[in-house]
């Protein structure tokens, strides 16, 4: 289904063709992952979701499929229109 109007998840691919339809032209994406404790089990769940991260972008790059800047659970993005 290509409605925008329902709620869908977007990816900084889809999300920027959203944006450039309706007239914006600077934007910018970042992904958005907390972690607030400043422990072991913590350094040690960012080292792994890095290494999950490297695999994912692999696997995607050999089987050819789009591999966007970012991967993370949550996107934010900064979007910016021009006065007219």
């Amino acid at each position: 289904m290509n409605d925008i109007t329902h709620m869908v998840g977007y990816t900084e691919h889809s999300l920027q063709q959203v944006l450039i339809a309706a007239g914006f032209t600077k934007f910018h994406f970042q992904g958005f992952e907390e972690f607030v404790d400043k422990n072991l089990k913590t350094f040690i769940k960012r080292a792994l979701r890095s290494i999950y991260w490297k695999i994912v972008r692999f696997n995607r790059r050999i089987s050819g499929n789009l591999n966007p800047k970012i991967l993370h659970p949550i996107l934010s993005a900064i979007v910016v229109k021009d006065k007219e």
